[in-house]
């Protein structure tokens, strides 16, 4: 969402299927979605994440960057936690 002069300005993200939208502290310009690729055996087992980054171009979400992790999340993992839907890093 972007203020314009009358109102504000809405550009949607893709859907991001159990996973979370991680934004960046030290640019602001940035934002990630971490889409959970479902590749273990039970809903709460560990499993890889696609990440797609995107940097804000005059307000607008381009997409610059696909990848998956190599490593496997789980939910309770403290380094990542999917329960929280919005993840702030540094």
């Amino acid at each position: 969402m972007v203020p314009t002069g009358d109102g504000y300005r809405l550009t949607p993200l893709p859907i991001v299927a159990g996973g979370v939208l991680e934004l960046s502290k030290s640019d602001p310009l940035l934002l990630r979605t971490w889409n959970n690729l479902f590749e273990g055996s039970c809903n709460a087992c560990p499993t890889r994440y696609g990440i797609t980054e995107f940097k804000l171009v005059e307000g607008i979400p381009q997409k610059f960057r696909s990848y998956r992790t190599r490593k496997l999340y789980g939910s309770d993992d403290a380094l990542f936690d999917d329960r929280l839907r919005i993840h702030l890093s540094k």
